[in-house]
């Protein structure tokens, strides 16, 4: 039965973020003017973050459960195969949307199909409704900050699994090899939570894959 309101799929991979998930799936169900599904690919979790994404409505929140442990690259795309709407947010398991996330970002598109909206992010700690800001970033070409329409995740195609780390930039680099526009806003449309098992600290430890993704490119432009 249809709603009358605009949709968006919600793609949300997860590995052991239990302590963080059901906030950020409720910041995604409570959208304004949005009928949202989350789909959630875990991977491989040994917390209790099924039980966790098993406690929202079926129809609203899908979960893709994996035994063993296939990489955030793959799990994404798991759920991406998944997934049928127009428009698509891409969300970390630690992270919140503010409630007029989606509005924002699907105004500014203005109904274009090719052209990705982003806006700004705010880091911080504590909780969503209690936060001690520790950073505001700008605009950014950040997927974690994107509206991205369904044309254009067809164009740049599915995240590369052969990456541990990096995948979200090697897509976004890729699409702006394409020739993508890019829009963006100046309203905060995710909040990143800084904690001490952050992804982000992973990839500062391990930077390969961000190196090979510098290669790729600059070989690509030198053709």
């Amino acid at each position: 039965m249809s709603t009358g309101l605009l949709t968006c799929d919600v793609i949300m991979p997860n590995r052991n973020y239990g302590a963080y998930l059901h906030e950020a799936i409720s910041s995604a169900l409570n959208q304004e003017g949005f009928h949202t599904h989350v789909i959630l690919s875990d991977d491989a979790s040994s917390d209790d973050s099924l039980e966790v994404a098993r406690s929202f409505a079926a129809d609203r929140v899908t979960v893709i459960s994996h035994a063993e442990q296939i990489g955030l690259p793959a799990a994404r795309n798991s759920s991406i195969r998944r997934s049928t709407s127009a428009l698509f947010g891409f969300l970390d398991s630690d992270d919140v949307w503010p409630r007029d996330r989606l509005l924002h970002l699907h105004d500014s598109l203005q109904g274009r199909t090719d052209t990705i909206a982003t806006g700004v992010a705010v880091e911080f700690s504590g909780t969503s409704a209690h936060p001690t800001v520790q950073r505001r970033r700008e605009a950014v070409r950040n997927l974690s900050c994107a509206l991205v329409p369904r044309d254009v995740l067809s164009l740049v195609g599915s995240f590369d699994e052969g990456l541990q780390y990096g995948d979200t930039v090697d897509w976004s680099a890729r699409a702006a090899n394409l020739g993508v526009s890019y829009i963006t806003i100046d309203h905060v449309v995710t909040l990143r939570r800084i904690h001490d098992k952050n992804m982000s600290r992973m990839i500062a430890s391990e930077p390969s894959d961000y190196l090979q993704i510098v290669r790729r490119y600059r070989k690509s432009r030198s053709v």
